[in-house]
C-alpha cells in the first residue's frame, strides 16, 4: 500500500500544482490547488511516523484556509462578476478586511510560519526527508507560493493605478470601506 499510496500522492501533487499555476480562472487556480495539496496530505498519511500525524493535522489546517481562500476569492467574484486574474485587479484598497483575510489564507496555504499550515506542512516535509518525494515537497511549496502571489493580485493595485481594470458596483455596506 505504500508504494501505490506515495506513486498516486506524487501524481496528484504534481499534476495539481502544475494545472494550478497555470490557471487565469480564479475558482480554476484554488480547486486545482486542492487537488495538489490532497496529495500533499496522502504522501504524509501513508508515510508513517511524524509525516502520518501531520497529514492527518494538515487536513484540519487545509480546510480552515482553504475555506477562508474560497470565501475571500467569491467575495471578489461576487463583486466584480470576474473570473479571469487578468481583468481583476485593486480590489484591496475597496476591500481590506477580505483582502486581509484573503492574505492570512495564502501565507497558511504556502507554509509560512506563524501561519497554521507551517507546522503540518513542516512535519510532512521532516517525515519525508531522504526519499523520493522530498525534492518534490519543496519544489511544490514553491510553486504553491507563486500560485498564491499570483491570485493575491487580485486585490493588490493595479499596474496602471486604477481599482481594476474596468468599473464596479457599489459594495454591500458590510464590505465597504469606512472612511
Amino acid at each position: 500500500f505504500y508504494t501505490f499510496g506515495m506513486v498516486v500522492g506524487i501524481v496528484t501533487l504534481a499534476s495539481g500544482i502544475l494545472f494550478a499555476t497555470s490557471q487565469r480562472d480564479i475558482k480554476m487556480l484554488l480547486a486545482f490547488s486542492t487537488t495538489a495539496h490532497t496529495g500533499y496530505i496522502l504522501i504524509g498519511v501513508v508515510a508513517g511516523g511524524i509525516a502520518h500525524t501531520a497529514g492527518l493535522l494538515y487536513i484540519a489546517h487545509h480546510a480552515l484556509f482553504k475555506s477562508l481562500l474560497f470565501l475571500t476569492v467569491g467575495a471578489a467574484v461576487s463583486h466584480t462578476g470576474e473570473r479571469n486574474l487578468n481583468r481583476i485587479g485593486g480590489l484591496g484598497s475597496r476591500m481590506p478586511v477580505v483582502a486581509a483575510a484573503f492574505f492570512a489564507g495564502a501565507l497558511s496555504i504556502s507554509g509560512i510560519p506563524p501561519f497554521n499550515g507551517y507546522a503540518s506542512k513542516a512535519f510532512i516535509t521532516l517525515g519525508m526527508k531522504g526519499t523520493d518525494a522530498y525534492p518534490l515537497l519543496w519544489i511544490t511549496s514553491f510553486l504553491t507560493i507563486a500560485s498564491f502571489i499570483k491570485l493575491g493580485r487580485i486585490f493588490l493595485p493595479s499596474p496602471d493605478g486604477s481599482i481594476a481594470a474596468h468599473g464596479y458596483g457599489p459594495l454591500p455596506g458590510f464590505l465597504e470601506k469606512s472612511v
